[in-house]
């Protein structure tokens, strides 16, 4: 992943992902917060995280720069919207629906949206839905400057090591 070996990156965008997942969890729970129902209201894949990221890796449905602008779109996501928590039951869909909108920004050649449907067990409609909504919490912004992406490229780096 842009000069990081590929299993590594994936596993530390998964452990870091993880860690945001366990610290939103705690703080629901110690203040009782309810989370917005968005990405949680369909059934998400029972698998632990670091084994579906390697698996939509190993699918070969994005490029590893897609991987970093995944992580990049969910912390855009999160510094929007304030009230939203990622917990063990978005983190899946988030994760797909990020991967995808990285895919469709960054590569010439990026899968449908049936396919990331497929790859996330649930339907073309419910697949367009996210997206959707997804862009919509980062208010449409795709963009992303050079030196933000080396940016994380280089924490992922730093964390790989």
């Amino acid at each position: 992943i842009c000069g990081i070996e590929p299993l590594k990156g994936v596993n530390v965008i998964a452990a870091t992902l993880t860690e945001i997942v366990a610290g939103h969890s705690e703080y629901i729970k110690k203040k009782g917060k309810k989370n917005q129902v968005i990405f949680t209201d369909l059934k998400y894949p029972n698998i632990p995280l670091d084994q579906f990221l390697e698996c939509a890796w190993k699918e070969d449905c994005c490029s590893s720069e897609c991987l970093i602008l995944s992580l990049l779109f969910i912390d855009r996501l999160l510094q929007e919207n304030e009230n939203f928590y990622v917990t063990l039951e978005n983190i899946h869909l988030l994760l797909l629906t990020s991967l995808m909108m990285a895919s469709k920004w960054q590569d010439d050649d990026f899968i449908s949206n049936e396919y990331y449907s497929k790859l996330g067990g649930i339907t073309l409609k419910e697949m367009n839905k996210l997206e959707m909504q997804f862009l919509k919490m980062i208010n449409y912004n795709l963009f992303v400057c050079g030196d933000e992406f080396n940016q994380y490229v280089s924490n992922v780096r730093y964390l790989s090591e």
